[in-house]
């Protein structure tokens, strides 16, 4: 070693008794996960079933099980923003158990029920998060409900008017009968038409990304 390699290090320092060198620490992406976001809390945890639950901030969002926690906590919660990945895990989480339920009369029905619930109150959370109101929802709903019973007063009717006619005895107020009949028939199928029609727009809405970070819903979960 010359005089000028002497100069070069003569800064340098022995290392210390017992220094082993750098040491570095890995994590899993299920430590990051659990580990390295602060957890859900406050009205966050809606009914508080589940705690314990990390939080979708800086972008992470929800794995499967936590979406399926968060809106079970939040089955009566509208107010507030859900981000794509609570409203839709929680949906296919809610369709597998509904499926297993569907096996289970009376209280596989009732808990299906309930799932149902959670996910109007989740879609309603996902349109507050696209800065639209949670009617949409309701507008979806009412088709839901008033179709079937348009559907048994629009057969009663009906066949009310098939049975006069095949007695003989179609008079004037059959014939008014069964066009009412015929009517509600043809008013059902334009009722499930605008039914189809609004889920499917819900759909398309409840897919697309936050358009905001802050609206009169709130913030942007995810931030």
């Amino acid at each position: 070693m010359n005089q000028n390699d002497s100069d070069r290090y003569a800064d340098l320092k022995e290392p210390e008794k017992g220094y082993i060198g750098p040491t570095y620490q890995y994590t899993t992406r299920e430590d990051s996960y659990n580990n390295s976001h602060e957890k859900m809390s406050g009205d966050d945890l809606g009914l508080g079933i589940f705690k314990d639950i990390p939080s979708p901030a800086h972008g992470r969002g929800f794995e499967f099980i936590d979406a399926i926690k968060v809106c079970i906590n939040k089955s009566f919660t509208l107010k507030g923003r859900a981000c794509r990945s609570e409203l839709w895990w929680f949906f296919l989480g809610q369709l597998l158990i509904s499926m297993v339920l569907a096996f289970i009369p009376i209280i596989g029905q009732v808990i299906s029920l309930l799932l149902t619930v959670s996910l109007a109150t989740a879609t309603v959370r996902r349109l507050h998060d696209r800065g639209l109101s949670g009617l949409l929802v309701l507008l979806t709903m009412i088709p839901y409900f008033l179709t079937p019973i348009i559907m048994i007063i629009a057969f009663i009717l009906f066949f009310i008017g098939i049975a006069g006619g095949a007695s003989g005895e179609f008079n004037h107020y059959q014939e008014i009968i069964a066009s009412a009949g015929i009517f509600l028939v043809a008013f059902m199928v334009i009722f499930a038409i605008v039914e189809i029609t609004l889920m499917l727009i819900t759909i398309i809405v409840c897919i697309l990304p936050a358009n905001s970070d802050t609206n009169k819903y709130g913030t942007n979960p995810l931030l």
